[in-house]
């Protein structure tokens, strides 16, 4: 074969080729799918690459309705107050105080809440956007030389204002503004218990009161009279003026209580009574008045007369006094906590110690009251997590 027809062939044999390869390309064959995916995949990457980036802020989607309504501001409780009302707690208050509290800026104090029942207005009818004495709570402890005190442990739930006292016969009682059924203004009752040691505590229900007529005793403080007799003092929260009367009623087993006519003590602006008998035989009244303590004396514990200027002066006035064994008379108030005075004569009080009891329990620590047992002291006082 020359060089010639070896030339040929091949270029026959190639044409051959590329015509069963165009044939070929003409059929339809099943594709390759895996190919496929590659290569798209290859040119969205590619495409993607030469793309600039553009960053994007997902919107805010509106809120899928659940069911459940909507929660709404709050309404302003006194809203709907009567002119009547409202004028009464401007007077009760001050206007200044007066635009703080229906504005909602601040809420009322325990010695300002007292207004709203002396208004004619209730506490449920305010709602529970204020703080209310109706979550209150009465704790009790002990202490060997009451200044420093054992860890308190919880007395009464729904309890406010309480008091404890130490009988002859070697009882401990507590007694308390017991908002426990409480359903509206001059509703309160005073709940009452007994102890043998102060720890274990056996609760007796409420105390019945005789002759009361419209009177609706609070803020109790009770005493033993030398005939074994009990004497309660208490404010009467009813009356509609800041004028207001501390009563009392006598009691021969501590849970049925009768009124004793008169008033104890009635001056502007006065709350929570204290009552000591001093070493001389004279009664002691303490009370809190618009932020002191103030006191007055009787020679009976039935008439008594105020001691001019204050005892203490601090924010928080309520105040718990005992007579200790040398004569000497110490304060408790709640200031920072619960704080403890003392006095030779019971009119000049020196701080003896701050916070004997501090606030951890809860925001509000106030209304101590104190007694003696033979081993030591009993220490009754009220908590408050909302005011």
């Amino acid at each position: 074969m020359d060089i010639r027809s070896w030339k040929l062939d091949v270029s026959h044999f190639i044409f051959a080729m590329i015509l069963l390869a165009s044939i070929s390309a003409c059929a339809s064959p099943a594709p390759d799918v895996n190919a496929v995916r590659t290569s798209a995949a290859q040119t969205v990457v590619a495409e993607f690459a030469r793309t600039p980036v553009v960053t994007r802020v997902a919107p805010t989607l509106a809120p899928q309705p659940t069911g459940l309504p909507r929660p709404t501001a709050p309404a302003n409780p006194f809203a709907n107050l009567s002119t009547q009302q409202s004028t009464c707690l401007r007077i009760a208050w001050g206007s200044d105080v007066f635009q703080q509290i229906i504005t909602l800026a601040r809420p009322a104090t325990k010695d300002e809440e007292k207004a709203y029942e002396r208004c004619g207005v209730a506490l449920n009818q305010l709602g529970a956007t204020l703080p209310s004495a109706t979550r209150d709570q009465t704790w009790v402890a002990t202490s060997a030389d009451g200044l420093n005190w054992d860890t308190p442990t919880l007395l009464a739930d729904q309890a406010s204002v309480p008091e404890v006292m130490h009988t002859s016969k070697g009882m401990v009682w507590a007694y308390w503004v017991d908002f426990s059924q409480f359903t509206g203004m001059h509703q309160e009752k005073i709940g009452v218990a007994k102890s043998a040691d102060g720890k274990t505590w056996e609760k007796l229900g409420t105390v019945k009161f005789a002759g009361l007529g419209n009177i609706t005793p609070v803020d109790p403080d009770v005493i033993e009279l030398p005939d074994g007799r009990r004497r309660m003092y208490f404010f009467n929260i009813a009356k509609e003026t800041r004028e207001n009367p501390i009563h009392s009623a006598i009691s021969a087993d501590g849970i049925n209580y009768t009124l004793e006519p008169g008033t104890r003590f009635q001056q502007t602006g006065i709350f929570d009574p204290d009552v000591i008998r001093m070493k001389d035989g004279r009664y002691r009244m303490y009370l809190n008045s618009d932020g002191s303590v103030i006191s007055a004396t009787s020679n009976d514990g039935l008439s008594f007369s105020a001691d001019p200027g204050t005892r203490v002066q601090v924010r928080g006035s309520i105040p718990g006094s005992i007579v200790l064994a040398d004569g000497t008379i110490r304060l408790y108030t709640c200031n920072r906590g619960i704080s403890v005075y003392k006095s030779n004569d019971g009119l000049s009080f020196a701080l003896e110690k701050e916070s004997v009891i501090s606030g951890t329990l809860a925001r509000v620590v106030c209304d101590p009251a104190i007694t003696a047992t033979p081993t030591g002291f009993v220490m009754v006082f009220k908590t408050n997590v909302g005011q």
